[in-house]
């Protein structure tokens, strides 16, 4: 049994499909300097040989911290992460982990604490990277700005932190988990109502890996697969996290204004798509969020004219 110390944290790591990421996954929690106290693998209903990988690798790790396996219908990434959720309620922490991300050793050592420290806390991030593992190219993506607002930070770049963030378990379960419905968007449309609950914490230290590669971006539902009529999707979350709770944020009005550019994007999209139709509403979404946005009058003029 390995020399580590434990934490009070419960991690859970769904998958589907995965034979050969997800091992790499597995062996970055067990192989940190503090080991969480619990791992739930929740298996989403794979059709290969997913599930033989996970049980080899449960029997060559069980001395190492409790393992649990769940195995479920094929419901998508929500339903697996509250299906984890629910047999982690003991815990005081819990965090995720895609079966194509990899934590460094030192992940929950130098993130946890952060959290800890802090009572007003719900969450504390890592730093992040993108690593194309066909091409050898590395992307950084710096997160201090959830420290600041996570609120901007959600509506700036979505909510692709899941990995990279340890949540207070409270948090998530007065949250209310994610939601099995939405194909897309469930990390910004639980996240934000996360962020309502208390403050969140960046640690710049340490830097999660976000693998991928050409067959990764083909599979269905992967972010750089995702139609303009899905992005159309994270943009009514936005709204309706707006109609909500938007007074209740430090800065409704900037939030406003980013909702309103990310409409207006999606009109010139449509646009150059020749769909002049969809062009003039997201347009007119666009106005409805910023009145004074100039650009998007003009795009809704263009589209009429179409």
């Amino acid at each position: 049994m390995k020399s580590v110390q434990q934490s009070d944290l419960g991690v859970i790591v769904p998958v589907y499909n995965r034979p050969t990421l997800l091992p790499d996954a597995l062996e970055s929690i067990v192989n940190q300097s503090r080991v969480p106290a619990e791992v739930v693998i929740v298996n989403d209903g794979s059709t290969d040989e997913t599930g033989d990988v996970i049980e080899a690798w449960m029997a060559a790790n069980r001395q190492v911290t409790d393992i649990k396996l769940l195995t479920t219908e094929n419901r998508g990434v929500s339903a697996a992460r509250n299906a984890g959720l629910r047999g982690l309620e003991k815990h005081e922490y819990v965090a995720f982990l895609d079966s194509d991300d990899i934590w460094p050793a030192l992940f929950v050592e130098r993130v946890l604490p952060r959290l800890q420290d802090s009572v007003d806390a719900v969450a504390a991030t890592a730093n992040a990277q993108k690593r194309d593992e066909g091409r050898g190219v590395v992307v950084s993506e710096p997160t201090e700005l959830l420290a600041i607002d996570p609120f901007q930070y959600m509506f700036r770049y979505g909510a692709g932190i899941a990995s990279d963030t340890i949540f207070r378990s409270s948090a998530l379960h007065a949250s209310g988990w994610f939601d099995p419905e939405l194909a897309s968007g469930e990390d910004a449309e639980l996240f934000l109502r996360v962020a309502l609950q208390g403050s969140w914490l960046h640690e710049p230290s340490c830097c999660v890996i976000h693998r991928y590669s050409d067959g990764l971006r083909n599979e269905p539902g992967h972010l750089s697969r995702l139609s303009d009529e899905r992005l159309i999707g994270w943009n009514e979350i936005y709204e309706r996290f707006l109609r909500e709770h938007g007074r209740e944020t430090p800065d409704f009005r900037g939030l406003c204004r980013l909702l309103s550019s990310r409409w207006r994007k999606a009109g010139f999209d449509y646009h150059r798509r020749g769909d002049a139709g969809v062009s003039r509403l997201c347009f007119g979404r666009a106005i409805h969020w910023n009145r004074l946005d100039l650009r998007g009058y003009w795009g809704w003029l263009r589209s009429r004219l179409s």
